[in-house]
């Protein structure tokens, strides 16, 4: 896949998760410069509280690089979300979305070491269609909206 083809696949995940947390009332903030966070979203509550979204666009097993970035980022951090648009082929045309949130939710799944040092994430399907059902985008809408706190998976590492 050629580096344009990449990078327009991710743009089109972000405008999709944006699009529907618009539809679900949020405001969403996109940043000017990309730093990591894809887009910030203002909670429903007083005191008012911002979320830290990266969104990655994604095909069967969910791997992508740049691990140690997200672990940092996600460290100390329970507004961060790791949130992931799957364009697998199904039935319906709307896409699966589901997020990592939590530190060691997401540092359960950046500990994967390539040849080169670098840290990578990786989910396998199975996983990623649990995530889906316990995870999903309704549960990231509720969570944003009234600030619930991150979520505490047991990871059985069965990747």
């Amino acid at each position: 896949m050629s580096e344009h083809v990449r990078l327009e696949k991710g743009k089109i995940s972000e405008l999709l998760v944006i699009s529907e947390l618009l539809q679900n009332g949020l405001e969403v903030y996109t940043p000017v410069i990309d730093t990591g966070i894809d887009c910030v979203v203002k909670s429903k509550t007083k005191p008012t509280k911002y979320f830290e979204l990266q969104i990655k666009g994604t095909k069967h097993n969910v791997s992508i690089r740049g691990g140690k970035k997200v672990k940092d980022h996600a460290k100390n951090n329970p507004n961060y979300f790791l949130v992931f648009v799957s364009d697998k082929k199904k039935e319906s045309s709307v896409p699966d979305i589901f997020y990592l949130n939590g530190e060691q939710q997401i540092e359960d799944y950046c500990s994967k070491k390539k040849k080169d040092g670098t840290i990578s994430l990786h989910i396998s399907i199975p996983k990623r269609n649990e995530y889906v059902e316990t995870q999903g985008f309704d549960k990231l809408v509720e969570k944003i909206k009234f600030c619930l706190p991150a979520q505490s998976i047991p990871c059985s590492h069965n990747l």
